[in-house]
C-alpha cells in the first residue's frame, strides 16, 4: 500500500514557507504520489507521542526552534528545511536541505561590487533563535568583506525592538547619515531592505547614486511597497521544497539518501532601480538625479530641475553632461520610458493608463516613443516580455 500521511510543519503565511510548499507539491504531480499532504502550523498543539500525531513521515522548516526541539525524538522519515550553517555540527543529524547562506551573500555582494562599490554596509534585526539566518548572512559577508580587504559597516537593529515604527525608521536613518557615501548596502531581507528606502528617504540620501540597496526574497507581495523598485537576491525556494519531497520519498522506499546535507543557491538576482548606481561626483548633479527619478514622469521640464535646485541651466547641462554623457532631457526621457517597460512588463494595466502614468500626454505619443527607441509598440513589448517569461518559467 502507497498511501502515505505526510505532515508538512511551515507557516503558509510566511513567504519562505510557502514556496517551499509549493516546490513539494510541484514534485508530488510530477510523480503522481499518493500522498495525503497535512500543512500544520503549530507542532506544540501535538498531544501524546510525536511519532503517533504527525503520520507516516514530516517535512518540517528547521529554523523554527519551537519545531526542531518538538521533533527531537522522531523516529519516522523526516527531512528537515532551513537556513545553512557554518558550523557544520549546528545541522541535525537528519537530511537536510539549505538554503545557501554564503551563496546568497556573495551574490548580493558581487552584485554591487561590479557597480563599482567596494564600501559595503549590512542591516538586519539582532539574531534570535528563531532567526539564526540573519547571524549566519551577517558572518557570510564579514568573511567576503575580509577576503577583499575593506570593512563591513554593519548596523543590528536591536532584539527588544522599538516603541514605533517611526522610531525604528528614525534610527536607521540616523546610522545611514553616519556612513561615507557612497555605498552598498545588504540587507537581510527584503522586509529590512524597505526599512533601509524609507530611512534613507528620510535621511536625503539618495538611492541609488549615494546608498544602493539589495535584499533578499524578491517577495511577489511587498516588492512594489516603495516607489524605489527593490534589487533582490532570489532564493531557491522552490527547488528547496521539491528536492525535500525527493528526498522523503527515497527514504519512504527504504533507500539510503546522500549526501545529508543539501545546499541551494541563489536561483536568480533581481536588479531593480535600488542598484541602478553610477559613480557621481558632482553634488548638483546627484540632487538632479534624484528629482528626475522622483518626479519624471509628472511631466517635468529641465527648467523645473534647475528651478528646484537654484541654478542656470546652462551650468546644469554643462556639469550633467559631464557626469552622465548626455543631456538632462535625455534623462528625463529615459527614466519615463524605463518606468513604462517596467510598467508593461510586471502589470496588465491598460496601455493608455500607463502612458498616463508614465506622463505622456497621450497613447499615441508613447506608441510613438516605443516604435522610435525600439522598434515597436508597447503592446508588441508587453507580449514579447510575457512570452519570454513563459518561456523561462
Amino acid at each position: 500500500m502507497n498511501h502515505k500521511k505526510i505532515t508538512l510543519l511551515f507557516n503558509p503565511n510566511q513567504y519562505f514557507d510557502r514556496l517551499i510548499i509549493e516546490g513539494i507539491g510541484q514534485y508530488l504531480q510530477a510523480i503522481q504520489l499518493d500522498w495525503s499532504m497535512h500543512i500544520e502550523t503549530d507542532v506544540t498543539q501535538c498531544v501524546g507521542p510525536i511519532d503517533e500525531c504527525l503520520g507516516d513521515a514530516v517535512i518540517a522548516d528547521f529554523d523554527h526552534p519551537d519545531i526542531r526541539e518538538r521533533l527531537r525524538d522522531y523516529t519516522k522519515p523526516m527531512v528537515a528545511v532551513g537556513s545553512s550553517y557554518e558550523n557544520e555540527l549546528a545541522y541535525p543529524h537528519r537530511p537536510f536541505v539549505a538554503s545557501d547562506n554564503y551563496a546568497l551573500m556573495n551574490a548580493a555582494y558581487q552584485h554591487l561590487t561590479d557597480r563599482g562599490l567596494h564600501r559595503v554596509a549590512f542591516y538586519g534585526p539582532t539574531e534570535t533563535p528563531s532567526t539564526r539566518w540573519i547571524g549566519e548572512r551577517e558572518r557570510a559577508l564579514i568573511q567576503l568583506s575580509n577576503a577583499q580587504g575593506q570593512p563591513l559597516n554593519i548596523y543590528r537593529a536591536p532584539e527588544s525592538g522599538f516603541n514605533s515604527p517611526h522610531e525604528h525608521i528614525s534610527d536607521i536613518a540616523q546610522w545611514l547619515t553616519s556612513l561615507d557615501l557612497p555605498i552598498g548596502l545588504i540587507a537581510a531581507n527584503d522586509s529590512c531592505a524597505r526599512s533601509v528606502l524609507l530611512a534613507a528617504q528620510q535621511a536625503e540620501i539618495a538611492v541609488p547614486d549615494q546608498l544602493a540597496v539589495i535584499g533578499v526574497d524578491d517577495d511577489d507581495i511587498t516588492r512594489h511597497l516603495h516607489r524605489i523598485s527593490l534589487s533582490s537576491v532570489v532564493q531557491s525556494n522552490q527547488e528547496m521544497g521539491y528536492q525535500a519531497a525527493k528526498t522523503l520519498h527515497l527514504m519512504l522506499q527504504g533507500q539510503t539518501t546522500s549526501p545529508n546535507i543539501i545546499k541551494f543557491g541563489p536561483s536568480n538576482l533581481v536588479a531593480k532601480q535600488s542598484t541602478e548606481f553610477t559613480s557621481l561626483n558632482d553634488k548638483l548633479v546627484i540632487e538632479a538625479m534624484q528629482f528626475i527619478r522622483q518626479h519624471a514622469t509628472q511631466g517635468i521640464k529641465v527648467s523645473d530641475i534647475t528651478q528646484h535646485l537654484g541654478v542656470s541651466r546652462s551650468n546644469l547641462e554643462a556639469r550633467f553632461k559631464n557626469e552622465r554623457g548626455h543631456s538632462i532631457h535625455h534623462e528625463i526621457h529615459q527614466a519615463k520610458i524605463t518606468r513604462a517597460q517596467r510598467l508593461l512588463s510586471s502589470t496588465m494595466l491598460p496601455t493608455r493608463e500607463i502612458a498616463e502614468l508614465c506622463g505622456y500626454p497621450s497613447l499615441q505619443y508613447m506608441y510613438a516613443v516605443f516604435s522610435k527607441n525600439f522598434g515597436y509598440t508597447p503592446k508588441e513589448y508587453r507580449n514579447k516580455n510575457h512570452k519570454k517569461k513563459l518561456s523561462e518559467g
